[in-house]
């Protein structure tokens, strides 16, 4: 990865890099100036209402991006219950943009999002006003949220589909968006499963901005930053964000067969961004809108970054106790005794601040950006961000 005309070979390359960007400011907006400049005709035209992949199938003359599936078309998600306008966007966005039938949709709330009437309420008017049986279509789950409670919850939805579905499993700040090709690409057998790249999208003014309920989601938010790419170490797997996700993928397929039979069977998740098995993925049809550099996605990161903070702490208690009981033992060996998995996988495990004991750094470095966008939301950060998608998402070929 080239930087300023700096290649970073090294993690601590990049950590160096990540840390000047947040500290020092560049001494001028025009990046941004000129961001504001391309970007005005986009504000000014009548499709700013418009999902982001309603004006990608408008440009491949589509009505939507996979109406062509739409029959097979499913998909899941998990809400956390805390933005019924973020889920707003989300459904105009799979439902009028992609294409997803509002019958075809299945979700995980937990339980605890009902306390609250009022927002319960919120999230309820939103669901049924986009045609989904709130009643059928949504599980509530008497649980603590883990990465591994989502995940039993949809695979165990995979195996009700139908055999010839195929499915977009997105979270709630998830927007999946698709190339012109992707439909003779799914047409012509190239592909059953379908990988995306990721970018965390900033708001124009490079401020870390609260949503609003209009303009669309993708207008508001248009500049696509690779912030994970730019924090990982790309050949040493402890030390790499998930910059990928499977974007849409059939659902039975002979590869997904573990036992030799020769038979179709269901494709599971091994994470929420992998498949079991690892199956070939084709890539170029598919990118990813991750809009965490919201004012309310701020406060879901830093309190995900608080409680890895609590879980390491509880982890160095657990060790102290067993050495009371085991006087032989090393605090390190300790430690590797009591490790517990983490609410939410940890990527970053292998960096050098993370030692046995401390804390995931993941959500952190995802906050410490965010914190330097308000302190200077003018800071030339065009480095790691851009405006415009690749021209291969904006096509207009059929």
């Amino acid at each position: 990865m080239t930087v300023d005309g700096r290649r970073l070979h090294s993690t601590a390359g990049r950590l160096s890099l990540f840390s000047n960007l947040h500290d020092q400011s560049r001494g001028n907006s025009s990046s941004f100036a000129a961001a504001n400049a391309s970007h005005a005709a986009d504000l000014a035209n009548g499709t700013i209402m418009w999902s982001e992949a309603q004006r990608s199938s408008s440009k491949c003359g589509r009505s939507t991006m996979l109406g062509f599936m739409r029959s097979k078309l499913y998909a899941y998600s998990f809400i956390p219950g805390k933005d019924a306008l973020l889920l707003a966007h989300w459904l105009q966005h799979y439902i009028s943009g992609i294409g997803i039938p509002p019958a075809h949709f299945a979700f995980g709330m937990m339980a605890s999002s009902q306390a609250n009437a009022r927002i319960w309420d919120e999230h309820r008017a939103v669901l049924e006003h986009a045609g989904i049986d709130v009643q059928h279509q949504t599980t509530l789950l008497n649980s603590t949220y883990t990465d591994e409670l989502r995940l039993a919850n949809v695979n165990t939805y995979i195996g009700a589909l139908p055999k010839d579905a195929w499915l977009i499993f997105a979270d709630h700040d998830e927007f999946f968006r698709f190339s012109c090709t992707v439909r003779l690409a799914v047409q012509l057998h190239r592909g059953d499963v379908f990988c995306s790249p990721m970018s965390d999208m900033l708001a124009l003014d490079g401020t870390i901005a609260p949503l609003q309920a209009a303009p669309d989601i993708s207008v508001q938010y248009p500049i696509a930053c690779r912030i994970r790419d730019a924090l990982s170490n790309p050949y040493i797997p402890s030390m790499r964000f998930m910059t990928e996700k499977v974007a849409l993928f059939k659902v039975w397929s002979v590869a997904a067969d573990h036992n030799g039979t020769g038979r179709p069977s269901t494709r599971r998740f091994r994470t929420p961004h992998r498949l079991h098995g690892e199956p070939a993925c084709r890539s170029g049809f598919a990118w990813l809108a991750h809009y965490t550099l919201t004012a309310e996605a701020m406060k879901d990161v830093e309190a995900k970054a608080a409680r890895h903070k609590m879980e390491a702490q509880a982890w160095v208690e657990r060790a102290a106790a067993v050495r009371l009981l085991n006087a032989s033992m090393t605090m390190h060996e300790a430690l590797e005794a009591t490790e517990r998995k983490s609410f939410i996988n940890c990527a970053m495990r292998g960096l050098v601040h993370n030692k046995l004991g401390s804390p995931c750094l993941d959500y952190k470095l995802i906050s410490d950006f965010m914190k330097a966008q308000q302190r200077n939301p003018s800071r030339d950060v065009f480095p790691l961000c851009d405006l415009r998608l690749p021209s291969r998402y904006i096509t207009s070929n059929r």
